[in-house]
């Protein structure tokens, strides 16, 4: 049976933007991507490129999306995360995955 998305009810990024400031296709070719949790904010940061980036978008009043000068996705920003997500648990699925140890 399908699953609720942790994101049913945002509403989705429409920008009204010409076509020239669209946002790339991310590229993660060999770039791991990072999940991480702050406690002391409870926000939960997806981060797809190591680098900062050039200009934070908001999605809604909880998601700001962060994108690098060239206009590719950096990562998520995710506030309220303990209230919004079940941080306890991770399901990945279909992923062909390598496990690497944090710290």
């Amino acid at each position: 049976p399908a699953r609720p998305s942790p994101f049913a009810g945002y509403s989705p990024l429409i920008s009204e933007e010409p076509p020239n400031t669209a946002f790339k296709q991310i590229n993660l070719t060999g770039r791991p991507m990072k999940i991480t949790y702050y406690p002391e904010t409870d926000s939960l940061y997806i981060e797809f490129k190591a680098e900062p980036g050039a200009e934070t978008l908001e999605v809604n009043d909880s998601v700001n999306m962060d994108i690098d000068a060239d206009g590719e996705i950096v990562g998520f920003d995710i506030d309220h995360a303990s209230k919004r997500l079940d941080l306890s648990k991770l399901e990945i699925e279909a992923l062909p995955l390598h496990f690497t140890k944090a710290g």
